[in-house]
Order: C-alpha cells, then sequence, then structure tokens
C-alpha cells in the first residue's frame, strides 16, 4: 500500500475524487468502501486503470483535465499524487473539491505553512508526512482537513 493509502486509512468512507488514474489508490480505496471519482486527462490512464480495478460500480471515470473540470459535487475526500508547476492553483482548485470536514491529501513540494496560507488561515489543519519509506525521495504527503460543518 503506498503511503498516501496509509494517510486516509482512518478515514470513514464517503465520496472520494482521485485525481490522476496511475497507481492503486482508486482500488484501495473503494476496497476500504468508498464511491470513487476517477479524473485523468488520458483516456489511456483511465482504460489501465479501469482494467486493474476490475468490474464494480464504487468508481465513476472521468476523462478531463483536472484542472478545468467542473462539477457541483463536493468530496470527502480528494487526492492526488502529482505535483504540478504551479503547486498553488492546483491545490487551490483541488481544495475548492472538499467537502466541509473533509480531506485533501496530496503529494506536493509545498511545506506545511506554505500549504495553510494557500488554503486559507483558521480553514484547515495540515500534517505533513515524509515520502514513502526509509531513504525514499520526493514529495511529501501533505493531509488537510477542512473545518466546517457537515454536508446533509
Amino acid at each position: 500500500m503506498s503511503g498516501v493509502a496509509e494517510r486516509f486509512a482512518g478515514l470513514t468512507p464517503g465520496r472520494a475524487l482521485v485525481v490522476g488514474a496511475a497507481g492503486t489508490d482508486a482500488t484501495v480505496l473503494a476496497e476500504r468502501g468508498w464511491t470513487v471519482t476517477v479524473v485523468d486527462p488520458a483516456q489511456d490512464s483511465l482504460d489501465r486503470a479501469r482494467d486493474h480495478a476490475g468490474a464494480t460500480s464504487r468508481f465513476t471515470w472521468v476523462c478531463a483535465d483536472p484542472a478545468t473540470w467542473l462539477t457541483a459535487q463536493r468530496f470527502d475526500l480528494v487526492t492526488s499524487t502529482s505535483v504540478t508547476p504551479r503547486p498553488d492553483r492546483w491545490l487551490c482548485a483541488l481544495a475548492a473539491l472538499v467537502a466541509p470536514r473533509g480531506s485533501l491529501v496530496v503529494g506536493a513540494d509545498a511545506g506545511e505553512g506554505e500549504l495553510a496560507a494557500l488554503l486559507g488561515p483558521g480553514d484547515w489543519t495540515v500534517e505533513t508526512a515524509p515520502p514513502d519509506g526509509p531513504g525514499a525521495h520526493g514529495p511529501a504527503v501533505l493531509h488537510a482537513r477542512r473545518r466546517g460543518a457537515v454536508l446533509h
């Protein structure tokens, strides 16, 4: 299981958005009872992820650019391990899709303070975990929890 998957292991299953179809995060979430929407701009990536996931009704597959994809739906968990050239815009776009009391779990080069400043002081609680495994390199895993009322 990936380090990101471990970060949402303790969350109560609900609606999850996985940005980018590569990896096993969507499958791990579905196995844990989440209803998962996967958004990726590459249809071949979605096809590979769908083949890996198998036949289940827990998934919705969307071929779209995650940075410009629009939906009125809000998610209990939004996760992406992608790091973009403009993480400020990326993180803000993903954060807008998180429901009150939901979580944003991302791989990013920004630190806790930078992420908290981007998301809005007082609106989020931010934690950081090192990259997977001892001696691992790459972006840290940031887990931000949105404060606020529960949606009904």
